[in-house]
């Protein structure tokens, strides 16, 4: 972890900054830090591998922690291992409509029909779940990768990467390419979630001279 006092010079952080380890797990990568409202705490997710429990392939899983100031983090564990999905790469967890969700890209591994994987999400009323083992929708497909929502003042855009080269034939797609045109996030009645053209991008678009 890093830190930085004007967010343009960084150096290491302290121990003290760090998510404690824990025995439950083989890897935790991807950390993404949220403020929870309601709780009046700092919130962290990450992709989990999980220990003495298999390969990654199947045995990939989100885990939990919650600090008060960044500083005193108290893990709550994988709060969605379903026991038969790879690392969901790059997750971010965010509120809308009252509801709360997880985005991950569920890892597919590799050949033809693998990859990143897509744009998938969880949803739940609170950020320690419960939360369903398998995820309620999808944002888009597989080759909008490893995607992560930003707020554009209180629409949310969905941006992803858009890989120049498939992973057909055995070989892994390579990492890089075009930004995914945004997309944004919307919620339906019963809390999943919807994805559309950025209306103002849309009209932006149909201006340009295209060839």
């Amino acid at each position: 972890s890093s830190v930085s006092r004007d967010l343009l010079h960084w150096s290491c952080a302290p121990k003290e900054f760090c998510v404690p380890p824990a025995s439950y797990y083989r890897r935790r990568r991807d950390p993404f830090v949220f403020w929870i409202p309601e709780m009046k705490r700092y919130g962290c997710v990450m992709t989990t591998w999980m220990k003495d429990s298999g390969p990654k392939e199947t045995e990939g899983a989100l885990s939990l922690a919650t600090s008060p100031d960044l500083r005193k983090w108290t893990d709550h564990g994988a709060i969605i291992h379903p026991g038969d999905m790879n690392e969901p790469e790059c997750p971010q967890m965010f509120t809308l409509g009252g509801r709360w969700y997880v985005l991950a890209s569920i890892h597919q591994g590799h050949g033809e029909k693998g990859g990143v994987g897509k744009p998938s999400y969880w949803m739940s009323t609170s950020p320690l779940g419960p939360w369903p083992r398998k995820p309620s929708g999808a944002l888009d497909g597989g080759h909008n990768c490893a995607a992560q929502v930003a707020l554009d003042g209180k629409t949310p855009l969905l941006f992803g990467w858009i890989p120049l080269k498939p992973s057909l034939g055995g070989k892994q797609k390579g990492w890089g390419g075009h930004l995914a045109i945004p997309r944004e996030i919307y919620t339906l009645p019963d809390g999943s979630l919807g994805c559309r053209p950025a209306p103002r991008l849309s009209r932006r678009l149909a201006e340009l001279p295209w060839r």
